[in-house]
C-alpha cells in the first residue's frame, strides 16, 4: 500500500482524498436514488451534502487535533494537512447530526424523516473513506499470525509504531502483519449500508431508518475496536471511540423505543420535487 495515488512533480493526490471523494459521489447516487421515491430533488439532495461535507469535516478534524494535540502542538504545519488522512468518524457523526437538523428546520423538513433520509447514504461513505485510511495506512491494525495480516512499508504508521515499541529492527524494511481492521469495517459498511436500504424501504415510522444505523454502526465500531494497533485514548479500560459507541447504542436503542408509539405512515409522502 502507498498513500500517494499519482504525483506531478511536488504535486501529490493522496488516496485518502480519491476514496473521500468516491465516498462522497457514491452517497449522493444513493441519496438521488431514494430521493426520487420521496419527492427529493438532486438539487436537494447537492445542497445537502454541501453542509454536511462541511460540518463533518471541521467536526471530524476538529476532534482528530484534540485526540494528537501534543502532536500537534510540536507540527502546527500539519493542521490542515487533511489529504495527509486525520479525521475520527464520530467527531464528524456529531456535527453533521447538528447540521441536518439546522438544514431540517431552515427548509421545513420533518427532522426525525431527513435524518432517516441522510442515514441510509452514511454507511456507504464511510466505508470509502476506510478504505482509503487503509490505502493511507492510518487506523492500522494491531499485529496478527492470521491469513488476514498485511504488512506497511518502512515509514508508515504500523512501521514507525512498531519500531518505537522494538517489535521490529531499525532496518526492518515493513511493519509486523497487522490486521486490516480497515476493510474489517468498510466491508461492514457496505453490509449496514444493503440493511439501511431495506429497512428504510419498509419502515413505516419516522426514525427507525436512523435507529437502525446508530445501533448496527456502535456495535461494529466498539468490537472493530479490540484490534485496532494505532494509539488510542482510553477511558475506564474502553477506547473513546468503545464509550461513545456504548452512547450511540443507549441512543438508538431509546429511538427505536420512542418511535415505536408514532402513528404509523400508511403510504410515503409524495410533496413536490424539493429545490
Amino acid at each position: 500500500m502507498h498513500p500517494v495515488f499519482f504525483s506531478i512533480g511536488n504535486f501529490h493526490i493522496h488516496w485518502y482524498g480519491v476514496m473521500m471523494a468516491a465516498g462522497l459521489m457514491a452517497g449522493l447516487a444513493s441519496w438521488s436514488f431514494v430521493g426520487r421515491k420521496e419527492g427529493r430533488s438532486l438539487n436537494f439532495s447537492s445542497d445537502l451534502l454541501f453542509w454536511i461535507v462541511i460540518a463533518a469535516i471541521l467536526g471530524a478534524r476538529l476532534a482528530y487535533i484534540a485526540s494528537e494535540w501534543d502532536y500537534f502542538l510540536d507540527n502546527p504545519s500539519l493542521l490542515y494537512r487533511l489529504d495527509q488522512g486525520g479525521l475520527i468518524y464520530y467527531g464528524g457523526l456529531i456535527a453533521a447530526t447538528i447540521a441536518v437538523y439546522l438544514f431540517a428546520k431552515v427548509k421545513k423538513e420533518p427532522v426525525l424523516a431527513l435524518y432517516d433520509f441522510v442515514a441510509t447514504s452514511l454507511p456507504l461513505g464511510h466505508a470509502f473513506g476506510r478504505i482509503g485510511c487503509f490505502l493511507n495506512g492510518c487506523c492500522h491494525g494491531s499485529p496478527t499470525s492470521g491469513w488476514t495480516g498485511v504488512c506497511y512499508p518502512s515509514g508508515s504508521f504500523a512501521w514507525t509504531k512498531h519500531l518505537s515499541e522494538r517489535l521490529i529492527p531499525s532496518d526492518a524494511q515493513a511493519s509486523l502483519a497487522v490486521h486490516p481492521v480497515q476493510l474489517y469495517e468498510a466491508a461492514l459498511g457496505f453490509c449496514v449500508y444493503g440493511f439501511l436500504m431495506i429497512v428504510h424501504r419498509k419502515r413505516k415510522r419516522p426514525g427507525v431508518t436512523t435507529a437502525a444505523y446508530l445501533t448496527a454502526y456502535a456495535i461494529i465500531r466498539f468490537n472493530i475496536e479490540f484490534f485496532r494497533g494505532d494509539e488510542r485514548a482510553m477511558i475506564m479500560g474502553l477506547t473513546v471511540a468503545q464509550t461513545v459507541s456504548i452512547g450511540l447504542l443507549v441512543s438508538g436503542i431509546v429511538l427505536f423505543l420512542i418511535v415505536r408509539r408514532k402513528p404509523i405512515e400508511t403510504k410515503p409522502t409524495n410533496k413536490p420535487a424539493s429545490a
